[in-house]
Formats: C-alpha cells, sequence, structure tokens
C-alpha cells in the first residue's frame, strides 16, 4: 500500500509541475502559476491542515473532564453509544436473545453491573464490517450468563428487547468530525434529577499522511493525538472509553 501512495505521489508531483509550467508559460503571469501551485499543494493536504488548525485552536477551549458525584448502581443505560446490534450465526439450541450481540455493552456487565441497557438505532449485517443498516429505534437490556467452557475468552450475554430502559442512570455519548479532527463527548446524568455526574469531552487529531486522505479511508485506524492528553492513546481512547465506570460503580 505504501509503494502504491508513494508512486501515485510522484505521478502527482511531477504532472502538477508540468501543469504549472504550461500555465505560466500559457498566461505569461506569475501570480497565474502561482494560484496553481497553491492548487496543487491544498488539494490532497487541505483537510490534515485545516484539521490540524482546527485541533490546535479548540484544544484550547473544549477539553473536559469533570466528576460531580459518584453513585453506585445496578445498572446503565447508554445512548449514542453501544447503539448496535450483530445476530451471529445459533450454535445448537442457542437462543436469539445469546446471538444478539448490542455493541460493547458487555464490558459493564462485566465490571460487575447486574445489566446494561442501550437505546439501538442500527444493524450490522456483518461482525466484522463498520457497515451500519439504520433501523426503527428499539431499546435492549443485556445480562450475563456463565461462560462457556468451549468459548472461554468469549463474553456471553442474554439481550432481550425491552419497552423503555429502567436505570436511573444515562451515559449520553456524542461524536462530531471537523476534517480530521473530532469532538468526542460523554455526559452521565441522573434521568430521575436531570443532575450531571459527570462530563469528558475530548478532541482527537488523527495522524495521517497529507496525500487525498479526505478521498479515502485506509485500512484499520490511524494513531492520534487527543487533547487532554489520554495515557490510553491509541484506538481505544484510554480514560474516556472508560470514564462512566469512574462514576457510575457496580451495586454492591
Amino acid at each position: 500500500m505504501a509503494l502504491v501512495v508513494l508512486f501515485a505521489l510522484i505521478i502527482y508531483v511531477v504532472v502538477s509541475i508540468a501543469i504549472i509550467i504550461l500555465v505560466t508559460t500559457h498566461t505569461k503571469s506569475k501570480v497565474c502559476g502561482f494560484l496553481a501551485a497553491i492548487f496543487f499543494l491544498l488539494l490532497p493536504t487541505w483537510d490534515v491542515l485545516l484539521g490540524k488548525a482546527v485541533y490546535t485552536v479548540a484544544c484550547r477551549y473544549v477539553p473536559k473532564v469533570a466528576i460531580y458525584k459518584t453513585v453506585e448502581t445496578e445498572g446503565i443505560y447508554y445512548e449514542g453509544m453501544n447503539d448496535d446490534i450483530f445476530q451471529s450465526e445459533p450454535r445448537g439450541r442457542e437462543p436469539l436473545s445469546e446471538r444478539v450481540q448490542v455493541g460493547l455493552i458487555s464490558d459493564a456487565l462485566i465490571r460487575g453491573h447486574a445489566y446494561a441497557e442501550a437505546k439501538i438505532t442500527k444493524k450490522r449485517p456483518y461482525a466484522t464490517t463498520d457497515y451500519f443498516l439504520h433501523i426503527p429505534t428499539v431499546y435492549y437490556r443485556c445480562t450475563m450468563l456463565p461462560m462457556d467452557p468451549t468459548r472461554p475468552d468469549f463474553v456471553r450475554t442474554d439481550c432481550r428487547v425491552v419497552e423503555h430502559p429502567q436505570s436511573r442512570y444515562v451515559v449520553y455519548a456524542s461524536t462530531s468530525q471537523i476534517c480530521t479532527t473530532s469532538f468526542n463527548s460523554k455526559i452521565i446524568k441522573d434521568r430521575t434529577t436531570g443532575k450531571f455526574l459527570g462530563e469528558y469531552k475530548e478532541v482527537v487529531n488523527e495522524k495521517v499522511f497529507p496525500f487525498f486522505s479526505w478521498s479515502f479511508k485506509g485500512d484499520g485506524s490511524p494513531p492520534t493525538v487527543r487533547c487532554p492528553f489520554d495515557k490510553g492513546g491509541g484506538t481505544a481512547n484510554g480514560r474516556y472509553l472508560n470514564f462512566e465506570f469512574e462514576v457510575l460503580k457496580p451495586k454492591k
């Protein structure tokens, strides 16, 4: 892949220089040649340059990490994350509820919560794809099942459709993007009182090679730099990913 990009870059530079010379010669204007050069410089790089500029400014004003109150709760309800489902193939007499996988909602169950709920708006047709089908809103509640000895590394869950979530506490998650910079937000709230329990807002910039990255996505997730600085880093988002568990503790 790297050789293909390098070859494309060389071709692009050669063609750009040829066109710039042609424009300058044909118009007999250095201004036109300069504008052509600026155009060919910005065409493959504008998203990276703009994304970096946005990140630099946003990093000064957007980030916020605050825990106002910690509570113990049996369950957690999610909106804006863990909002997709995937149905695996049946194994023997395994019921549908055990084949439904809800995002990464099992993380809450692994940490000791009795149940976890989510507002589902998407369905993934294949487990190994990031392609989603939008579906009518439905609510799921998941509980942990005993480990399967034949699959010790697989977290078994029982996920069923419910009329409405019952957890008192909700995690609202949202993300937006400007070029190579993303804005991630988690707000943890008491649904009964409306009071905020915690907030985490971060700005993330993708470190991509500035050559038509806006027109295609490479394999995997690119390295990132985030603000506030997160020792977890990488694609796991470190503290941001697990922030709700600092606020919402499993009920003992």
